[in-house]
């Protein structure tokens, strides 16, 4: 089940990012892989930053949305 409901979240990710990168907001890269990376930051966080130390989840969305559109540079 869980592995069903990553696969279901990684696709409706695909396709998002899809339609950002036809629309022109999103770089021309590989959306799978794109898709990949969101995840894997969201799951890194997740584990770190609300499992093991019960941070705010407002903060911790925060962060995985700014990092993920911005990266390092702002």
């Amino acid at each position: 089940m869980l592995r069903r409901n990553r696969e279901i979240g990684i696709a409706d990710t695909i396709r998002h990012l899809k339609d950002g990168i036809v629309e022109g907001r999103i770089a021309d890269q590989d959306p799978e892989m794109l898709a990949h990376s969101i995840h894997g930051v969201v799951a890194e966080l997740t584990r770190h930053y609300l499992v093991e130390r019960d941070d705010p989840v407002e903060r911790v969305a925060d962060l995985a949305v700014s990092f993920c559109l911005d990266g390092l540079t702002r």
